[in-house]
């Protein structure tokens, strides 16, 4: 049985084990000895047992020993004829990080070098060639781009990327403390308290199956952000708004995004929720939801929502940032537009 280790704090565990429980980090195989059965030798003389992988390394010239990983070991060689690699970056459950140079340009690049083991598993080289080839096609100067999708003569696949300079973040906070609250953006999570809680996020957004509010605001406190779907009248007569900091309403128009077997409610249906919820509470935040874009996002806030939530109107642009830019300048102009006598 194999012993893995966590990158992160470096914490070991024995096989089948796959995350670590202190951090949720994936463990990767550890470097020293996999643990072995003892076999029955046929020659009289007595060998020394083997050095303990928990308390030394082994011994170079020792039979039993693995052999070295050759993606770990590759600073100071040439990778593929094209890049001098220099110092390992990192490390994760699927690749090692490698400073390195490109011998043509002299450029210092990044790469990223698919673990040996992972590169004879089809799935593991089809997801790392996927992400390669969506992030070719992203030009945004707050993605960092793919170069290259490579791979050596020893079956070593890799992905070349600019090296960055910088500090990581994790030293950041080590060296000046937690990052305050405006300096990040609110993180909700959708559905799921118990995820809420573990990633310890601003709040959550529940439907109407999920857990129920009460039980939700009492495991989350009373500074989590907390959201309700809501899609008809009954519902919002019955939203408990007291522990609610708003709710949304829709869908308003069909979607793609996710399966929704109720109709639309459209404007009017939109128009009526709202009354429903502003009688009971005047100014009460609202968002609207489903197949909100551009194009309707004005009728939308005239009818009463304060707001939009959206996904393929933003995933499916071919610009998300400007598509964001878009719908933001047409909901900030009807809010305007609202509040004009």
């Amino acid at each position: 049985m194999s012993t893995r280790r966590c990158p992160r704090c470096q914490a070991t565990y024995p096989a089948p084990a796959r995350y670590c429980v202190k951090d949720g980090a994936l463990l990767v195989e550890e470097a020293g000895r996999p643990a072995v059965s003892p076999r029955p030798r046929p020659h009289p003389l007595r060998l020394p047992d083997p050095p303990d992988p928990r308390s030394e390394a082994a011994s170079p010239h020792d039979p039993l020993a693995p052999a070295p990983d050759p993606a770990s070991t590759l600073s100071g060689k040439t990778l593929d004829r094209r890049y001098r690699v220099g110092k390992r970056l990192g490390e994760g459950g699927m690749s090692y990080v490698y400073r390195a140079e490109e011998l043509e340009t002299g450029r210092q690049v990044a790469v990223k070098i698919l673990l040996p083991r992972l590169s004879r598993d089809p799935a593991s080289v089809e997801r790392l060639r996927r992400e390669a080839t969506i992030a070719m096609r992203l030009d945004h100067p707050n993605v960092c781009p793919i170069l290259r999708l490579g791979e050596t003569p020893e079956r070593l696949i890799y992905l070349v990327m600019p090296f960055l300079e910088g500090e990581p973040l994790s030293e950041q906070e080590t060296r000046r403390g937690p990052f305050s609250v405006s300096e990040g953006i609110p993180l909700l999570v959708n559905d799921r308290v118990d995820v809420a809680l573990a990633a310890e996020s601003d709040g959550v957004h529940i439907g109407q199956d999920d857990i129920p509010v009460p039980d939700a605001r009492l495991l989350l406190g009373r500074g989590a952000t907390i959201g309700l779907s809501v899609k008809t009248v009954e519902q919002a007569k019955a939203a408990p708004l007291e522990l609610l900091d708003y709710v949304a309403i829709g869908g308003v128009y069909g979607t793609t995004s996710k399966d929704n077997t109720a109709a639309p409610i459209g404007i009017d249906g939109l128009r009526a929720i709202v009354d429903t919820v502003r009688a009971r509470k005047a100014n009460f935040p609202i968002c609207a939801i489903a197949g909100i874009t551009a194009a309707n996002a004005g009728d939308v806030i005239a009818a009463g929502a304060d707001g939009v939530a959206v996904i393929s109107a933003l995933s499916l642009a071919p610009d998300p940032a400007k598509a964001a830019q878009d719908l933001r300048a047409v909901v900030d102009g009807a809010l305007n537009r609202r509040k004009q006598p």
